[in-house]
């Protein structure tokens, strides 16, 4: 496990600084490469792959799931802050 974790965090530190992951984001996406490798280790194949290699491929994974958060939220809070902007205009316009 602590072998798990080690390569997770190796992962998010090489995300943060391609910026595809935010700092605040990186314990949360250790914890759940974690869980997802070691839930997932039945279906690891020495003969295929290292367990370094299998779990890099889960956190890539699980880095874009997050990145794909991470955008969906921003473009949910810009279109509210582009609707409150429109209602105080709004409000200022009328008489």
């Amino acid at each position: 496990a602590a072998e798990t974790i080690r390569i997770a965090q190796i992962s998010c530190r090489v995300a943060c600084r391609q910026q595809r992951l935010r700092q605040a984001d990186m314990d949360d996406v250790v914890q759940i490469i974690a869980i997802k490798a070691l839930g997932l280790a039945d279906r690891w194949d020495l003969q295929r792959a290292s367990w370094r290699t299998y779990v890099s491929v889960i956190a890539r994974s699980a880095i874009g799931d997050q990145g794909r958060k991470y955008q969906k939220e921003n473009k949910l809070y810009q279109a509210m802050a582009e609707q409150q902007a429109a209602q105080d205009n709004t409000r200022l316009k009328s008489p």
